[in-house]
């Protein structure tokens, strides 16, 4: 017999997807880090600060891009995965599987 599938959970880019992404409220001043207003109602600028060890799996339903400074993570995008660190950007697009894992402690 087969097990039910459980759906994977979808989100919009608004002030309650903080907690889905974010341990608490960052203390950094860097963009919207200390707010969870968005800019023009639908966008937003993020720092790593607070950034929670593992997110997902889940569909957002907005665009991403990340860049890594220092440090690294395991990103999902779709069915494939990439080590994101030092010198790289992720793009996702709406709709599109995400995860993030195994982020290390110095990921800026």
């Amino acid at each position: 017999m087969a097990k039910p599938q459980t759906p994977i959970p979808s989100f919009k880019l608004d002030s309650e997807y903080r907690s889905v992404h974010k341990e608490k409220t960052a203390t950094s001043s860097f963009g919207m880090d200390s707010t969870s207003n968005l800019l023009d109602g639908g966008f937003g600028l993020y720092s790593s600060e607070g950034v929670r060890a593992k997110i997902g799996p889940l569909k957002s339903q907005f665009y991403r891009i990340g860049f890594c400074l220092r440090g690294s993570l395991d990103v999902d995008c779709g069915l494939e995965r990439f080590t994101h660190q030092a010198g790289t950007i992720h793009f996702n697009f709406p709709g599109q599987l995400f995860s993030l894992q195994n982020k290390s402690d110095d990921m800026l």
